[in-house]
This record gives C-alpha cells, sequence and structure tokens, in this order.
C-alpha cells in the first residue's frame, strides 16, 4: 500500500532573476523515488527536519537546489531561512525572525543593499509577510514584492 499525501508547491518559473511562487496543489505518491516538474524528474527530498515525507519541502528543496547549480558562484539572496536548515552554501539569507549564523534580521520592506543579486529565492514564506505579524497588514506583500523590484538590478 503507498502512503499518498497532497502537498502544495509554491516554484513555477524565473522571471528577469526573480522566482516567482504561485501555488498548486500536488499529490505524491511515496512508492516513488522521484517526481516530474516541468518535464524534468527530481528525487523527493526525504529528511529528518522538518519531517519533509509529510509536507511541500519534498518538492520544493530539490526544484530550488537544482536551480542554484545552474547560478553556482554567482550572488543569491533567500528570502527567509530555509535552504540552510537542509544545505550549506555560500548566498545572503534575510529573515526578521529566526536568529542564526549568517542571517541578516531584516524586514525584507525595509531591505536596503547595494549587492546586485542574480538570483532570489523565496521558499514558503511570501504567505507569511504581512499576515503573521501584528498588527496584521494585508498590503505588506506587495510592499514586499517592491521593494524586492528596486533590489540593484538583477544580473543574469
Amino acid at each position: 500500500m503507498s502512503l499518498t499525501t497532497f502537498t502544495t508547491s509554491w516554484i513555477t518559473r524565473i522571471e528577469k532573476g526573480l522566482l516567482l511562487l504561485v501555488y498548486y496543489p500536488y499529490k505524491i505518491k511515496r512508492k516513488n523515488k522521484y517526481f516530474k516538474f516541468q518535464n524534468k524528474n527530481y528525487k523527493y527530498l526525504i529528511c529528518q527536519y522538518n519531517r519533509t515525507w509529510f509536507n511541500e519541502r519534498t518538492v520544493e528543496i530539490p526544484i530550488v537546489l537544482n536551480l542554484i547549480k545552474e547560478y553556482k558562484k554567482k550572488e543569491i539572496l533567500e528570502i527567509g531561512n530555509v535552504l540552510s536548515h537542509y544545505i550549506k552554501f555560500k548566498h545572503d539569507i534575510i529573515d526578521k525572525y529566526e536568529k542564526a549564523k549568517n542571517v541578516i534580521n531584516a524586514d525584507i520592506v525595509e531591505f536596503n543593499n547595494d549587492k546586485k543579486y542574480d538570483l532570489i529565492i523565496v521558499i514558503s514564506t511570501l504567505e507569511h509577510i504581512g499576515w503573521d505579524e501584528k498588527p496584521r497588514d494585508e498590503e505588506k506583500i506587495l510592499k514586499a514584492i517592491s521593494n524586492l523590484g528596486t533590489v540593484p538590478e538583477l544580473g543574469r
């Protein structure tokens, strides 16, 4: 009997160096070790941290790791400290709340940096901006996306 889980993925495509995230339901059959996304095979991430076999990380992380390989030796910015729990590599991380080594504790709406980034990654974080704060600010996500557009021009 195979364990089937319904999860979600937010990863869709890169546009001008910015990873665009869109919600879609995704059915995972655990009897398989691989899944297909945009005509490419990926191995599910099964990791004890955050019990990935029960959530969207099992598909999100492999897709993003493949993308990171394409941007090897380039400047990468991650919004929300997700990847460092699964892999170590040189990149800048902004996370307002999580205190950790190499994490810039700043609000993405106020983040201002002269550094030029080739890739900006956001994994299951945008939906929390403005919603998980008190007072709730429904417009904050738009401000965050707008601010990302003002980060020095993304190269490619």
